[in-house]
């Protein structure tokens, strides 16, 4: 919705062992987005293939991946708000009898916590300060997980089978998202949690009641 308001667009539920880079093609499926990605989904392959397949990327490289520089950009700003700019380069990823990628750009930033942050995009045309941003945001995603493990409470499972435990997963998640619509359309402080709560103490009450106690006066 906007930077402070994020909702999921796409899922995918698999067992819990399967590791999430397995479903990037199932979620991937925009061209011309740009995806941040952490260094879980960090492959040499993965990132040519998506850079010919007209999706942008945004995501950390390990410290141990070979860098080759093609090229050392002039940096016109060495501040971000996440800390000091040292490098902006064009680079080729791989080497030696290992893979090697694509022409990529490679940002390296001086944390504030004096950490060395090395991103990795095919996102030539913007700023050294935007893909720091971009990469930046990707902390509103943990900050949704944590958000669905504490609001999307499944205490008991009416169905054992895949489909019926995915069905369940699925209606509350939508009761869920609804709840939160039902939230920005108030204004109100409440948190999701206690409209939830409240909805299911007055769920045999006129619908119209059950907003009366949250409408800001």
């Amino acid at each position: 919705m906007d930077e402070n308001n994020q909702y999921p667009e796409d899922f995918t539920i698999t067992n819990a062992k399967v590791h999430d880079r397995t479903q990037i093609e199932v979620l991937v499926n925009k061209p011309e987005a740009t995806y941040i990605v952490d260094r879980g989904y960090f492959d040499y392959m993965l990132l040519d293939k998506m850079h010919h397949d007209g999706y942008f990327f945004v995501t950390r490289i390990k410290k141990n991946t070979l860098v080759s520089v093609l090229d050392q950009m002039e940096i016109d700003d060495y501040q971000t708000t996440d800390g000091q700019v040292i490098s902006d380069q064009h680079v080729a990823l791989g080497g030696g009898k290992n893979y090697l990628t694509s022409r990529f750009r490679l940002v390296t930033i001086l944390t504030k916590g004096q950490k060395l942050l090395r991103l990795v995009t095919n996102r030539i045309d913007v700023s050294v300060q935007e893909i720091a941003n971009t990469y930046q945001a990707r902390w509103q995603i943990e900050l949704f997980f944590k958000h669905l493990k504490q609001n999307l409470t499944i205490k008991k499972r009416y169905s054992q089978d895949e489909k019926g435990a995915m069905n369940q997963v699925i209606l509350t998640l939508i009761a869920t998202l609804l709840t939160y619509l039902i939230k920005l359309d108030l204004g109100t402080s409440a948190t999701l949690f206690q409209l939830k709560r409240a909805f299911h103490y007055q769920r045999f009450d006129a619908a119209e009641l059950w907003l009366n106690p949250f409408i800001p006066t």
